[in-house]
């Protein structure tokens, strides 16, 4: 079972049952006659120098779920790790070993070889500054980048970001607490319900 919450209705819950049918309607069959890349593009943002496992997983399933290239940038220490898991995956050292700045988001957009439709963020990442995640976040919106944020890149200062760009956050309990509890002023559930407000309209906490 999966809880998912819709910003486009306050604190709104649905419970989704995730059976065959339901997977295929997101996942339509491929065209004969799509070449590589008409199926997807993906880039996976995450690692660092004790956690490479966390970006690989991520791109490990971007690939089984039908994407026809999958990019990876992780720090320098971890694309031998990576590369060598398969030759499937297409590594992108970032020059910043272990920390994710705002060079490393710089150098990230000047090196990326084509343009991607989703971007998968923070899994496994140490960031030194909020500022880095958040320029690349307004970097990929203002491309029409779709943006699923996860773990380290979920921080209270991203919500005015993503408003109305149909993100999806996927926060454990720790996260969603952090992401949208961070200041507690009157009424808890109030605040809560204000926080996750201040993400805008059109986007999904997963």
């Amino acid at each position: 079972m999966v809880i998912i919450m819709s910003t486009n209705i306050r604190s709104s819950k649905e419970t989704l049952s995730i059976t065959p049918e339901v997977i295929q309607k997101f996942m339509p069959p491929r065209i004969e006659s799509s070449r590589k890349g008409d199926n997807g593009i993906v880039l996976v943002i995450g690692g660092s120098k004790i956690y490479h496992g966390a970006p690989l997983l991520s791109l490990l399933a971007a690939l089984r779920a039908g994407a026809d290239l999958v990019y990876t940038a992780v720090p320098e220490s971890n694309a031998l790790a990576i590369r060598s898991f398969s030759p499937n995956l297409i590594v992108l050292p970032l020059p910043d070993d272990d920390i994710f700045t705002l060079d490393s988001a710089k150098t990230l957009l000047n090196i990326l070889p084509k343009k991607v439709n989703t971007v998968a963020m923070g899994m496994g990442m140490h960031i030194k500054n909020p500022d880095a995640v958040i320029y690349l976040i307004n970097e990929l919106k203002n491309s029409k980048t779709k943006l699923i944020l996860d773990a380290s890149s979920l921080i209270p200062a991203i919500l005015p970001h993503i408003s109305k760009t149909d993100t999806v956050v996927t926060p454990h309990a720790g996260e969603y607490e952090r992401l949208f509890k961070n200041e507690k002023q009157g009424n808890e559930d109030d605040d809560e319900n204000n926080s996750i407000n201040n993400m805008g309209p059109g986007n999904t906490v997963l």
